[in-house]
């Protein structure tokens, strides 16, 4: 069966980028086709049953205001919320909502499947079919041919995909599922470089095999959502708990680390940093006996608890007793047991920075296969994949956030100009204006964008908009009422433990003060405004109380904008300018930036190296 000419943008693979790409590319009126090996496998969450946390968050607020759809799927799915990091101040509050899995699951199906301009289809896809380095369609592994001026891939981790359990490996994808086996030869064939990531997932066990009563409940957080339009229309809280590991676990691993893949050299390739096995973290930090498990349930009707912080793709038999040594795991089932899984991926360096080939035209890619890690890295990738594979369509400008605007700026950037060693994580210390870049803003960042693209209906863009109008307005009105330093506003202040005023303030000045509270406001005469929220109230008093550190932020983010003007031609040859270093040269080459701004990210740049390209490009 061939399909000529009947879609315009092809995407292999619906994980979370997947998802997010051929949502994106149908909404904007393309016809999109979306493959998978296995349909009832779409937005699958093969390891960790959560979305958000730090930095990842902001990822997820970002995408709901550019018109993505997880931060729906999850405030109408999730089970469990938590805002984390509220100690450590609003440029890393971090929003954590854990899925009901086989919930998020069914309903981002529902959503596809109700798409126009959308067709699933499932099957395996094996190869791509490229002529003169432009890709025009795909071809599967049971003969069928699909045209197509753009292919996303967004493979996950199902791209060569290798399970390992000990010294026992496997061909299988996530959850033993199928293993793409046949793309990474074409990919190949294509001239693309290829290479090899790791992760792994703990083992799961029986919900009513655990004694609860040892464990530490943690708490949840109602009234929150990721989404502008659905936000605080379910409230669900099954408990999750906090047990930790002890002496007897350290030692059963310690005991057994002749069986672990990394010792016997089963796993070879790097794998995430920031959530390691348990045999990972014995052998770089022995010592380290008390280390946290998070007990989490993966739905209201499964009978599974996801174990974070038990990572392990040792043999079953130590999974068991690793797993009896925690205090509650005594009598611990395992149902399904922990496993390592490596994958082939494109190193980044192959990327533009609107996700296309650098070499092959019309091919993009998102997710895992681009080397990074996380249902949310993943989702925000296919975004801006399907998003600029529609504009290459209409002839249109890119869509490139810029990292000062947004933590998927961050994030694409990083991916394009730094060398990935290992699976990338978004982090808030990624973020150089984090304080400006907070998860509470992010539909003011980019609900513009979002509008522009069609992607935003006006009835949710006029309430984004009359939301910071008022915003604006109360700062405003703030600004302008007058404290005076009299006797009866100073006996105000001592009530409240505040030092007395000696010259005239304004109210946000006031504010400005730590132990001042917005209600406080009052008893000085000022009218409180009975119209804003809490939410937005908490974002007013961010404003006030950071406002020296962001009107510093924004006088270097207008500086770095300014160098983001001045585009670098693409295909600039970087070896005419002689004044340059030779190791300025070998990394500009590399990495290949777009505006004088990504130039100056690059590593082994330095300011003069900037300079002397600036005036070479703009004479300047």
């Amino acid at each position: 069966m061939n399909s000529k000419d009947k879609y315009e943008i092809l995407v292999v693979g619906l994980g979370h980028a997947g998802c997010e790409a051929a949502l994106v590319a149908s909404r904007r009126g393309h016809k999109t086709a979306a493959f998978s090996i296995n349909l009832d496998n779409i937005a699958m969450m093969p390891c960790n049953p959560s979305i958000g946390g730090p930095g990842k968050s902001h990822l997820v607020y970002e995408l709901s205001a550019y018109g993505g759809e997880m931060g729906r799927n999850i405030d109408n799915c999730f089970i469990h919320a938590r805002m984390l990091n509220e100690s450590r101040g609003p440029a890393v509050y971090s929003l954590r909502m854990q899925a009901d899995k086989k919930a998020y699951q069914y309903r981002m199906r529902k959503v596809l499947e109700g798409q126009e301009n959308l067709d699933l289809i499932e099957a395996e896809v094996a190869e791509l079919m490229i002529k003169n380095d432009v890709i025009y369609g795909i071809r599967c592994a049971d003969g069928r041919e699909f045209n197509a001026p753009c292919v996303i891939l967004a493979t996950g981790t199902f791209l060569g995909s290798r399970i390992i359990i000990g010294k026992t490996s496997y061909i299988g994808g996530p959850h033993n599922e199928l293993s793409a086996t046949k793309l990474s030869d074409s990919l190949r064939n294509a001239g693309l470089q290829l290479d090899r990531f790791q992760t792994a997932t703990p083992p799961r066990v029986r919900r009513e095999s655990l004694d609860y009563s040892k464990f530490s409940e943690l708490p949840c957080d109602d009234n929150v959502g990721f989404s502008i339009k659905y936000k605080g229309t379910r409230h669900c809280n099954i408990p999750s708990y906090l047990a930790y590991t002890n002496e007897d676990t350290i030692k059963i691993v310690q005991d057994n680390l002749q069986n672990s893949p990394i010792v016997i050299g089963n796993i070879t390739d790097s794998g995430p940093r920031y959530c390691p096995s348990i045999d990972r973290k014995v052998i770089k930090f022995p010592k380290n006996l008390r280390q946290q498990i998070f007990i989490e349930p993966e739905g209201e009707n499964s009978e599974e608890i996801y174990l974070q912080g038990l990572t392990t793709s040792m043999p079953a038999d130590i999974q068991e007793k690793i797993i009896r040594t925690v205090s509650g795991f005594e009598r611990a089932e395992i149902m399904r047991y922990g496993y390592a899984i490596e994958y082939d991926y494109l190193p980044p360096g192959q990327l533009k920075i609107t996700m296309e080939n650098r070499n092959i035209k019309g091919l993009y890619s998102a997710g895992q296969i681009n080397g990074t890690s996380g249902y949310e890295e993943a989702a925000v990738q296919g975004f801006v994949a399907g998003l600029n594979a529609t504009l290459f369509l209409e002839n249109k400008e890119p869509f490139i956030p810029a990292r000062f605007e947004s933590y998927i700026g961050v994030l694409v950037e990083d991916l394009v100009t730094r060398t990935i060693v290992e699976p990338y994580r978004m982090m808030t210390s990624r973020a150089e204006f984090r304080l400006s870049l907070r998860q509470d803003n992010a539909d003011k960042r980019c609900i513009d964008d979002g509008y522009k693209y069609g992607l935003i209906d006006k009835e949710i863009y006029s309430r984004v908009k009359n939301k910071y109008y008022a915003i604006d307005k109360e700062l405003g009105v703030l600004a302008e009422f007058k404290i005076n330093p009299n006797k009866e506003n100073n006996k105000i202040l001592d009530q409240i433990g505040s030092v007395p005023i000696k010259k005239t303030y304004f109210a946000k000045d006031i504010l400005n003060r730590k132990e001042i509270k917005y209600p406080d406001l009052k008893k000085f005469g000022y009218e409180l405004n009975s119209d804003i929220p809490q939410e937005w109230l908490d974002i007013i008093l961010t404003e006030i109380k950071y406002s020296g550190y962001l009107c510093r932020q924004q006088k270097q983010i207008e500086r770095l904008r300014k160098l983001e003007d001045y585009k670098i031609p693409e295909g600039f040859d970087f070896s005419k300018i002689k004044a340059l270093s030779n190791e300025a040269k070998d990394n500009l080459h590399r990495e290949c930036p777009n505006t004088i701004g990504e130039a100056a990210r690059v590593c082994g740049v330095n300011i003069n190296d900037i300079s002397i390209i600036l005036n070479y490009i703009t004479g300047k």
